[in-house]
């Protein structure tokens, strides 16, 4: 068995904020991540493509987050 673990992800989500909180907090997470991006619904589908197709990959927890674990 093998997961995704997403960190920050932009989705429709996120649009449920108040106005304007949404982008504080992207701008933030773009400042201080080592990817200087947030993630998107694209990265989490490559990943979990990745990991069912890849027959040697087994028992993995495929962090998608940035870099922020390691900050």
């Amino acid at each position: 068995v093998n997961c995704v673990c997403p960190g920050p992800v932009d989705t429709p989500v996120g649009d449920a904020l108040p106005a304007g909180q949404k982008e504080a907090i992207f701008d933030r997470l773009r400042r201080t991540l080592p990817a200087r991006r947030v993630g998107s619904p694209d990265d989490l589908a490559a990943a979990a493509l990745f990991c069912m197709t890849n027959g040697f990959l087994t028992g993995t927890t495929l962090r998608l987050d940035g870099g922020a674990t390691v900050i």
